[in-house]
């Protein structure tokens, strides 16, 4: 599988920041501070942001949150609490429909 820049810096952010595994919106703009860096994010009004981003210099956040539903696949411990979550409700819903 070929990594591209945008898998790469989500894999830091997975790894690095526990907090970021459930919360897309937050990693996003993570990842687009990452590609601004501090102080253009400092210097920055709304309008510049939205500038970057509807000229397509920003990752998607839809390439953003592929990338990072890819490798919490591909790397189960990239997984955040909510998942763990889902999972044991599941687990608990198909146990109950088993009893009936």
């Amino acid at each position: 599988m070929k990594i591209s820049a945008t898998m790469a810096i989500v894999e830091i952010y997975l790894q690095d920041y526990p907090h970021l595994r459930d919360n897309d919106d937050k990693l996003i703009a993570s990842v687009w501070k990452n590609h601004l860096g501090n102080e253009n994010v400092l210097n920055m009004n709304a309008i510049g942001l939205l500038e970057l981003f509807a000229s397509g210099k920003l990752p998607s956040p839809e390439s953003i949150r592929r990338s990072r539903q890819k490798l919490q696949e591909l790397n189960p411990s990239y997984r955040g609490v909510r998942y763990l979550e889902r999972m044991a409700h599941g687990a608990k819903v198909k146990s109950e429909i088993k009893k009936l």
